[in-house]
């Protein structure tokens, strides 16, 4: 944190002294206070770096790029450059772009850096290493913001772009064109912009004090909800609407007069971000809830509450890649709400008008299944855990899985996620009953890389098993 604090504040002594110029490379195509859109039109050329055995690798240049790699080895070109930002809320689309395809290219494998003994380093590229590049990539955003923060003059927001595309098979797609709309859900004050550092022009102080005071996600302000009050605590485990009746309450022992006092309040079971950078709430936030009354004339203890909670476990959608992805918080299983009965009366959930028809109909949704036993920690420490471990003759599992309602003739795709540490190649086999899904060698890494496999195929039965040859491979 200390080393981006550092990088950002030379960025901007360099800007607030009048040396930022406009770039050549990205076109600022239309904005106000609340939108930018831009187009991107790098010059990507290809540089040939030779490998201690003869190899002759490709590293991609454009103006601004920077090369970095991933624990697994695989590299990533990209650029970025700083906008001004309302606050820390805001969506990111790509709208447009074109690319070129090339084939057969090595692309530059993560170096191993070696001393000269007081004259430096050298960086060594080496086929071990090329093979490790050479696992399926996975898929990275043409654009995202990588942060959002706040400073002494605004809040800044960096734009990562990425226009080498790294695909499977050795294929590298190019783009010579991207367009990029950026909104934020504030406004800046009158005469800013969020391209202004992209143009070279320069914010006054002065206009940056009336900036939004709303940032960073930030839900309020002041004084604590706890300030006040009693207060009691509800711990759930699953995500899914939850009941409070005159029942519930008396096995507490907490007397209330009429159940629409009851206010709830959480913010939901994700982990809060652990850069200090990222948007996050500063307080708990009151949770809508539904007030069910049996008796229209007034209090009845047969009246009940509805709120929505949230478990630590669930999916998110990726619009830019079109599929989901699991979360787990790593630091509990269950996720706290607190309510108290003496505060005013609750807040009410909204009321939606339903049309007379459906406007969408679907025969169909896409269903998710996750299998993740966190049995062991490795390392004895950090927060990667792993579930089965693969070794000598225990090398084979198999899971059932039931998929009631699954239609006919339509594919089921698997993700498998390994870990191993081991001084020689494993093989690893996926099967679905004896139709295999996934034939692959892992090669030797450290315990921080890992390796992915995914298979689609249509399923003629609700199982597949996972097998492995080789030394021991924890599995999750």
């Amino acid at each position: 944190m200390k080393y981006t604090a550092v990088i950002l504040f030379m960025v901007l002594v360099g800007v607030l002294r009048g040396t930022a110029q406009p770039l050549t490379d990205i076109r600022i195509l239309n904005e106000d206070q609340k939108s930018i859109l831009l187009e991107f039109t790098p010059v990507v050329t290809a540089e040939n770096v030779p490998g201690s055995d003869g190899t002759v690798y490709t590293r991609f240049r454009f103006s601004g790029s920077q090369t970095t790699f991933d624990t697994a080895g695989r590299v990533d070109f990209s650029r970025i450059v700083l906008l001004l930002f309302p606050s820390g809320q805001y969506s990111i689309q790509v709208q447009g772009g074109e690319f070129q395809t090339r084939d057969s290219v090595k692309v530059l494998p993560k170096p191993i850096i070696k001393s000269l003994k007081g004259f430096g380093i050298r960086e060594i590229y080496s086929e071990a290493q090329a093979r490790n590049s050479l696992r399926p990539f996975p898929h990275r955003a043409l654009a995202e913001i990588l942060r959002v923060g706040k400073t002494s003059v605004g809040f800044m927001g960096s734009l990562l772009l990425r226009p080498v595309q790294l695909m499977e098979d050795g294929k590298v797609r190019i783009y010579s064109r991207l367009t990029v709309r950026i909104e934020f859900k504030d406004a800046l004050p009158e005469g800013l912009r969020p391209g202004c550092f992209l143009r070279g022009d320069i914010p006054q102080k002065a206009q940056l004090a009336q900036r939004s005071e709303t940032g960073l996600g930030k839900i309020s302000t002041g004084v604590s909800p706890f300030a006040q009050g009693d207060w009691y605590r509800i711990d759930v485990t699953e995500t899914g609407m939850y009941k409070l009746d005159y029942s519930f309450f008396r096995k507490l022992k907490i007397t209330i007069q009429d159940i629409n006092s009851v206010r709830v309040f959480g913010n939901g079971g994700v982990m809060i971000p652990e850069n200090n950078t990222d948007p996050r709430p500063d307080s708990l936030v009151e949770i809508p809830r539904l007030l069910v009354r049996k008796n229209s004339a007034g209090t009845d203890t047969s009246d009940f509450l509805l709120f929505y909670g949230r478990g630590v476990r669930g999916w998110t959608y990726n619009s830019l890649r079109g599929d989901f992805t699991h979360y787990i918080n790593p630091y509990t299983e269950n996720n706290c709400y607190y309510f108290t009965v003496d505060q005013g009366t609750g807040k009410q959930m909204d009321s939606v008008v339903s049309p007379a028809s459906p406007l969408t109909s679907k025969q169909y949704f896409l269903e998710k299944i996750l299998v993740e036993q966190e049995r062991a920690n490795l390392l004895h420490s950090g927060r990667r855990w792993v579930g089965k471990e693969f070794s000598g003759t225990d090398n084979t599992d198999t899971y059932y899985l039931s998929l009631p309602g699954i239609m006919e003739n339509t594919s089921v795709k698997y993700l498998f996620n390994f870990v191993r540490r081991s001084a020689t190649t494993d093989n690893l086999a996926i099967f679905e009953n004896s139709s295999s899904i996934q034939q692959q060698a892992m090669w030797t890494t450290s315990l921080s890389d890992g390796s992915l496999g995914d298979g689609e195929t249509t399923p003629y039965a609700e199982d597949y098993s996972l097998s492995a040859a080789g030394n021991p491979m924890p599995a999750n």
